[in-house]
């Protein structure tokens, strides 16, 4: 998974819930360098899970682009 967004590297971070359950993973950029997350969790169970990206800016809309890649 790469989220990529248009802004400061620490205005958005992403996490990965088990779907009706709780957090399983969260993932935030360096402070220092792109504004953009990269993860690959091969460990992980089959399972449905919920991603959500969550903004640190709320008072501003910040264009984003998530790519899944499986």
């Amino acid at each position: 998974m790469t989220l990529t967004w248009e802004g400061a590297p620490r205005a958005l971070f992403v996490q990965l819930y088990w779907a009706g359950e709780g957090l399983a993973h969260e993932d935030v950029a360096p402070r220092s360098g792109p504004s953009r997350i990269s993860f690959v969790r091969p460990r992980m169970e089959a399972a449905r899970y919920e991603v959500r990206v969550v903004s640190r800016e709320p008072e501003r809309e910040i264009p984003f682009t998530l790519t899944l890649t499986y």
